[in-house]
C-alpha cells in the first residue's frame, strides 16, 4: 500500500499561506494604529503644556495678542485630537475586523489540520489491519501443515 498522501494538502497549505498574510496584515494595521495613538498622545501632551503656558501668567503683564494666539493655537489641537480619536476609533474597529479574519482563517486551517490527522490515523490502522492479515495469511499455511 502506499504511503500516506492528504487529498487537501494544497488546500491546507493555502489556508496556511492565508492566514500568515492576515496576520501580517493585521500586524501592520496594529503598528499603525499605535503610531496614531502616539500622536494623539502627544497632541493632547501639547495642549497640555499649552494650557498650562496660558493659565501660569497671573502676576506678570497680559499680552493679549499672545493670549489670543495661544487660545486659537488651543483650538486647533482641540480640533486635531477630535480628528484623532475619530482616526483611532475606525482604526480600532479595522484591527477588530482583521482579527476576526485571522480568527476564521485559523479555524479552517486547524480544521484542515483536525482533518489531515484523522485520515493520517485511519490510514495508519488500514496499514495495520493489512499487515496483521498478510502475517495471518503467510502463518495460516505452516500452521496446516504442521496440524497434518
Amino acid at each position: 500500500m502506499r504511503k500516506f498522501r492528504f487529498r487537501l494538502q494544497t488546500v491546507l497549505r493555502h489556508a496556511e499561506r492565508q492566514e500568515q498574510r492576515l496576520k501580517l496584515e493585521l500586524a501592520r494595521l496594529q503598528e499603525k494604529r499605535d503610531e496614531e495613538r502616539a500622536r494623539m498622545d502627544l497632541l493632547i501632551e501639547i495642549r497640555a503644556r499649552t494650557r498650562g503656558e496660558l493659565l501660569s501668567r497671573p502676576g506678570s503683564t497680559v499680552d493679549l495678542d499672545k493670549i489670543e494666539a495661544l487660545r486659537r493655537h488651543l483650538e486647533d489641537l482641540s480640533e486635531k485630537i477630535d480628528e484623532q480619536r475619530a482616526l483611532l476609533a475606525r482604526m480600532e474597529g479595522e484591527v477588530a475586523d482583521k482579527t476576526l479574519e485571522v480568527i476564521e482563517a485559523m479555524k479552517k486551517r486547524q480544521m484542515l489540520e483536525k482533518l489531515r490527522e484523522r485520515e493520517q490515523r485511519e490510514h495508519h490502522i488500514t496499514l495495520s489491519r493489512l499487515e496483521a492479515k498478510m502475517l495471518d495469511d503467510l502463518a495460516m499455511p505452516r500452521h496446516a501443515a504442521r496440524a497434518k
